[in-house]
């Protein structure tokens, strides 16, 4: 018997921190992809060009993604109408976050792990790599733009088209 998506709920799972059980939900796709967007060196590491990730961009991003992957993990993002209170709510929580001992964080970091990849990361990663071979093809190289196509203004082209608010010359080449 299907059931529909409303069905479901949202993913939840606990973990506990100082005996009280904490609700964990996971990174969602939109946040996910969000995160990649906004640090370099995790979109970096996913597409596996490590030539581009240096110490000094680990080290300055490292603990901030990690404490809102956290955050994310912990927010239930149906609870708010907007993304901008979302995003507050994330940012209080990263506060938050950050001020457990390094145990409970990585307790926390392992369940909101789990449940963001409930079936484990190689499988994860395994299905991001099929979407991405649907838009992109498999022969993009690392010289390709994130758009799939090796010249710079075809992808610009395209989001111009797809975008009102992309302006000519504002996109950067991501390889």
């Amino acid at each position: 018997m299907s059931v529909s998506i409303e069905d479901l709920g949202p993913p939840e799972t606990t973990c506990s921190i100082r005996g009280k059980d904490l609700s964990v939900f996971g990174v969602s796709a939109l946040s996910f992809f969000y995160l990649l967007q906004r640090y370099p060196a995790a979109r970096a590491i996913m597409e596996k060009r490590f030539q581009d990730i240096t110490p000094e961009s680990l080290m300055s991003v490292g603990p901030e993604i990690v404490i809102r992957i956290m955050a994310i993990g912990v927010t239930a993002r149906d609870k708010y109408d907007d993304e901008k209170s979302y995003e507050v709510a994330v940012t209080k929580h990263m506060k938050t976050v950050a001020a457990l001992p390094a145990g409970y964080q990585i307790k926390l970091l392992r369940v909101v792990l789990e449940a963001t990849m409930p079936d484990g990361a190689d499988p994860f990663i395994s299905e991001l790599n099929t979407i991405r071979t649907m838009f992109v093809g498999t022969n993009s190289t690392p010289e390709t733009t994130e758009l799939g196509t090796t010249s710079r203004l075809r992808s610009e082209d395209v989001l111009l088209r797809a975008d009102p608010n992309v302006t000519a010359g504002t996109l950067r080449r991501v390889s």
